[in-house]
């Protein structure tokens, strides 16, 4: 199972417990003739499969809480108005903004990915002579800023990819972040063959 985007919005246990109240008294259930309970139980559950069903379990539940908001306007003028401005119009938009920034990265990813493998390439052949050739001072590849630029730019789409495929996983982002962001202080065989080796299992695509 891919990651879940990390949200605000409302789960069933707020809704019963905080939300569904009007003057401080609970509004009763099957005030309306959907079930917001039911639609937030849906969206937490879908919205945790994949960039694609969080995208639509969003529609789904925005569609459902307006349904919601409407039919108890009347009775209920001040919740409905809460759910149009919190739940849809704060929470699910903060979401719907998250789900398009990670959709945004997942795009970038192979062109990222291809570029990270291309220059990596390339330092460690460099590497493998200087070790050869007796391994004096501190190793600079001929291609480090490029290859440093190249690796920095797949930060985000490898982070992102792991709200969209299971095959990525969040441990692997983190740690490939802290890697790159310490070759600043240096290329180490270590960094080195341990960046190459991850690059290698990753997927070329998501």
């Amino acid at each position: 199972m891919p990651e879940a985007i990390a949200n605000g919005v409302w789960d069933r246990k707020r809704w019963t417990d905080t939300e569904r109240k009007e003057d401080g008294k609970k509004v009763p259930s099957g005030a309306a003739k959907v079930s917001m309970g039911g639609a937030l139980d849906k969206f937490h559950k879908d919205s945790a499969k994949g960039l694609k069903q969080a995208k639509a379990a969003s529609a789904l539940l925005a569609k459902t809480a307006t349904d919601y908001a409407d039919q108890i306007a009347k009775k209920y003028p001040k919740l409905s108005k809460r759910i149009k401005a919190r739940l849809i119009g704060y929470e699910l938009a903060e979401f719907d903004k998250n789900l398009n920034s990670a959709a945004a990265r997942v795009r970038e990813y192979p062109e990222a990915h291809k570029k990270a493998v291309n220059e990596m390439q390339r330092v460690g052949a460099e590497f493998i002579q200087w070790e050869k050739a007796g391994a004096t001072g501190s190793f600079k590849p001929t291609n480090g800023k490029a290859a440093e630029k190249a690796l920095v730019e797949f930060i985000n789409p490898l982070r992102a990819a792991s709200y969209a495929t299971d095959k990525v996983k969040k441990a692997v982002g983190d740690r490939y972040d802290h890697v790159v962001q310490g070759i600043d202080a240096g290329w180490t065989k270590q960094k080195i063959e341990w960046v190459i080796d991850t690059l290698a299992h990753l997927p070329a695509t998501i």
